[in-house]
């Protein structure tokens, strides 16, 4: 029986064997490496179709995080009222929703005063369904109440980090090319 006994253990050692052929010029393989992560530009990038709004909004961070507007702050409704710039470049300009009509760039904010001529960048989605007062804007980009008094209402439709689109468009006199809008 002890010889069947040794047998069986000299058969299994000899199964042990084929497996670890080699072993005793590598004594280090044993321990297994820890696969390594991947290094690629691309790694993190999830590939399939996604849906118009966000393949925009994806492609408008990345414009921002090209240039120094990428660690800026946001605007976004809860900052209470404010007015800017706004132009309108129809044949040329259409923002990151390209599906959309009547897009308005912003400018320099120039409502509240001690805001006045830093750049806007607006939360991506923040103000649509607001109503926003266009008008054209007194001497140096002023809001003054002769103004506001002509200002047109608007709907805004969708807005990216640089400008808003709006539900229709502004009539405004001709040689105007400067807008202001008005968030109140």
């Amino acid at each position: 029986m002890e010889d069947q006994l040794k047998q069986f253990i000299e058969s299994l050692s000899d199964v042990e064997r084929g497996r670890r052929a080699g072993w005793h010029w590598f004594p280090g393989v044993a321990a297994r490496r820890a696969p390594r992560r991947l290094t690629h530009p691309l790694a993190g990038v999830e590939l399939g179709v996604r849906d118009h709004e966000t393949q925009a909004r994806i492609m408008a961070e990345d414009w921002l995080n090209a240039g120094p507007g990428a660690n800026l702050p946001r605007l976004q409704p809860q900052n209470g009222s404010w007015a800017a710039l706004c132009y309108s470049y129809p044949e040329r300009a259409n923002g990151a929703m390209t599906w959309l009509e009547h897009y308005y760039t912003l400018g320099s904010l120039i409502e509240p005063y001690e805001w006045r001529r830093r750049a806007v960048l607006l939360e991506w989605q923040a103000f649509c369904g607001l109503q926003v007062a266009i008008f054209v804007p007194g001497p140096n980009g002023s809001v003054t109440k002769e103004a506001m008094r002509g200002a047109q209402r608007r709907t805004i439709v969708g807005n990216d980090f640089r400008g808003v689109y709006l539900d229709q468009p502004i009539s405004k006199p001709d040689g105007v090319v400067e807008l202001g809008i008005s968030f109140a």
